[in-house]
């Protein structure tokens, strides 16, 4: 029990201590894997990599505090792969970017803009026109956000070692979000929304970074005749590695990309107006998001992906699943052509079943 105390106050005052400028590369790492099988188990290899302490930065101090004084003989070299994620918050300290267009919420970092968000295609518009019958149809989805107060710098203003769980950065910023779908026979559906929102971003534990997604609305229609007010929360787990969420470094770089979120939403309808909901009533959604993607080698920005975006409503017990399958193919630096087949019921409608193949301008800042 005494030696327990003594290791675990010698490791945290190395802790404690001046770390580097810059995290020990992977490469140094794996010299401290004396017998090269990817791990560093505990005996003399753990004691190699002790000696080396000060050189390790950051969360790369913290996971080997928790490994010392865990039950596990061992763990793996990848698991101090912090090198640039440290550098690249720091970088992210800086940014100025203040404006986001995007298809929802959930793909925009307010705290961590540089983050490559393969799954951010951007905001969708489509038109076509029946001249046969002298009609449009249109559709659209999207979310404006301007974000006038954002600290991105918590970790560069602290001394101490980032630990699992520490708050990295947080922003507030209005928003517009819409959605809808008609044609100009009939009004369609449509769900516009002007809110506010707050980012919290956290060094993620068994993720490279967590962010908490907080929102509060006024809803209407296109029309405005529509009214109703809610309260949303989502949680957005980032993976590099395994290319979860969000990637660091080339956005062209290629291979699968996966997506996953959760959220839970709080609706009252005083008046659904064209909105597909029902008056005088109250939602409360419980939501998952998850997808796959694939970005081509050699086809720079060009993206295959398929999503399903499923919500149970906890208070009327009805669910809406919408999956959604396409390819995006870039037209510039902020825009892209897209064809996307969409099939099932979104919560924001979720009376109204969307089945069809469309073709879209997006839009992304």
């Amino acid at each position: 029990m005494l030696d327990h105390l003594y290791r675990t106050a010698a490791l945290m005052g190395l802790a404690l201590a001046a770390s580097p400028a810059v995290a020990m590369p992977l490469s140094e790492v794996r010299k401290f894997d004396i017998d090269g099988d990817g791990f560093i188990e505990k005996g003399a290899e753990s004691r190699a990599l002790q000696s080396a302490f000060s050189q390790l930065k950051g969360r790369q101090q913290a996971r080997f505090v928790a490994f010392a004084e865990s039950d596990e003989e061992k763990i793996a070299v990848s698991a101090f792969d912090f090198a640039s994620l440290e550098e690249e918050l720091e970088a992210a300290c800086s940014t100025p970017k203040r404006f986001y267009l995007a298809e929802s919420l959930g793909d925009v970092s307010l705290v961590h803009p540089d983050i490559v968000k393969l799954s951010d295609k951007g905001a969708r518009f489509s038109l076509s026109r029946d001249f046969a019958n002298s009609n449009s149809t249109w559709a659209m989805k999207g979310a404006a956000v301007f974000a006038p107060v954002a600290n991105r710098c918590l970790h560069v203003e602290s001394p101490d070692p980032l630990l699992p769980g520490a708050l990295t950065g947080y922003a507030f910023a209005p928003y517009l979000s819409f959605e809808g779908q008609g044609s100009s026979a009939a009004p369609g559906t449509s769900d516009l929304r002007i809110g506010i929102m707050a980012d919290l971003q956290f060094l993620g534990g068994n993720f490279d970074l967590q962010q908490l997604q907080f929102s509060a609305y006024f809803g209407t229609d296109f029309q405005g005749e529509a009214e109703f007010y809610g309260l949303g929360m989502s949680w957005t787990p980032y993976h590099f590695t395994s290319r979860l969420n969000g990637l660091k470094g080339d956005a062209d770089n290629s291979g699968v990309f996966y997506v996953l979120s959760t959220d839970i939403e709080y609706k009252d309808v005083v008046k659904a107006g064209n909105t597909g909901l029902t008056s005088g009533t109250q939602y409360g959604w419980i939501g998952i998001k998850a997808g796959v993607g694939y970005a081509p080698p050699k086809l720079s920005g060009v993206l295959f992906d398929a999503s399903v975006d499923a919500a149970y409503d906890a208070i009327n017990e009805p669910d809406a699943v919408k999956f959604s399958a396409g390819m995006t193919i870039p037209v510039g630096e902020n825009a892209a052509f897209d064809v996307r087949y969409t099939n099932g019921f979104s919560r924001n409608a979720p009376t109204v079943k969307q089945d069809g193949l469309a073709a879209n301008l997006r839009i992304r800042f």
